[in-house]
């Protein structure tokens, strides 16, 4: 048998007659701390070379962990209790006037996840500035970084791990809502046709 031009696998689309690509995934409960669960989601999305947050857009390395998350933080002083709001809540900052969804309460870090979108406005939440749910009632100040150690380089307001903008959208399937829990396992299967 003789190779083709440059040898077997160079172009398996024309050696093989292949044009699908079969991916599978499959969620784990909280195996991974990206993985926010308490929380549903409802869009599937594949992305090809996104890239690691930079303060400049775009200029990041290519990721290249297994996941990252794409939301970004509020740290709160630690006498607040994060655990006193509640995902999906909306939350308004009381200095910047800025609103976003809570998606995911991390009790453990302090954290909370939220997210922004047409109907919140894209304003940027404040360092050092209270926070007050508008479900739960509760209210906390945010880390300032000014009274931080030079160890905690963004306290207060944290960008997420990776660079939404960034990437090539190979795949979107929206989808009805599927609520996530630490003792599920979801089974994503993804068919692709080139």
């Amino acid at each position: 048998m003789i190779a083709p031009k440059g040898g077997h696998g160079v172009d398996p689309r024309a050696e093989l007659g292949g044009f699908f690509l079969s991916l599978n995934v499959q969620l784990i409960g909280a195996s991974d701390a990206d993985l926010t669960t308490g929380n549903d989601f409802r869009q599937i999305t594949l992305i090809k070379e996104p890239r690691v947050y930079n303060a400049v857009p775009l200029a990041g390395s290519i990721a290249s962990a297994d996941t990252l998350k794409a939301l970004n933080y509020l740290d709160f002083v630690s006498s607040v209790d994060v655990a006193d709001y509640s995902v999906d809540e909306l939350i308004v900052g009381g200095t910047s006037g800025a609103q976003a969804y809570i998606v995911e309460i991390d009790s453990d870090t302090g954290y909370i996840y939220y997210h922004q979108n047409s109907k919140t406005g894209y304003v940027d939440f404040q360092h050092g500035e209270t926070i007050t749910g508008q479900t739960s009632n509760t209210a906390g100040a945010l880390e300032d970084n000014t009274n931080v150690s030079p160890a905690t380089p963004n306290p207060g307001v944290n960008p997420p791990e990776v660079d939404r903008g960034s990437g090539q959208i190979l795949f979107l399937e929206n989808r009805d809502p599927i609520n996530r829990t630490t003792t599920q396992i979801e089974d994503i299967k993804v068919i692709l046709e080139f």
